[in-house]
């Protein structure tokens, strides 16, 4: 009988984590840092556009630290800053064709890489591993 507690499951499961071939794939995504990325998808799930202060809010940081980010990818012709039309004290953050062409590329080699991974499972193992997924992921949103 090898039954352990939740703690110890949890210790195994950060451990896991840390070791993680997830970690490595989006380290090796390229220039790009994961905070970026966080603003692109942001920005792809929010029909391309955002205000700096909602990206901090998003992002529970400061404006600062988003405007050091915005920099970095308007800088590499990810996003571009616009008068908001409907007021122009205002400035909109826009991702750009690039910033587009960026994101399905890192999504390509994200969804090759992740493919290879499942595929070292059979089919069902694989297709349970993904609804226990979804059921931590939607228990964990619940706790917040």
């Amino acid at each position: 009988e090898d039954y352990m507690t939740y703690k110890e499951l949890a210790e195994e499961l950060l451990q896991l984590t840390v070791q993680s071939p997830y970690m490595k794939i989006i380290r090796e995504l390229g220039e790009t840092t994961r905070p970026e990325i966080f603003v692109l998808l942001y920005l792809k799930t929010h029909d391309g556009k955002a205000y700096p202060k909602e990206l901090s809010e998003a992002f529970l940081v400061s404006t600062a630290r988003i405007a050091v980010i915005l920099n970095k990818l308007e800088g590499e012709g990810y996003v571009r800053r616009m008068v908001d039309t409907a007021d122009n004290r205002h400035t909109v953050i826009e991702m750009t064709e690039t910033g587009y062409r960026l994101m399905a590329d890192r999504r390509s080699e994200v969804i090759a890489r992740l493919t290879g991974i499942l595929e070292l499972l059979n089919l069902d193992d694989a297709a349970e591993y993904i609804r226990l997924q979804k059921k931590i992921t939607e228990a964990a949103a619940n706790m917040i």
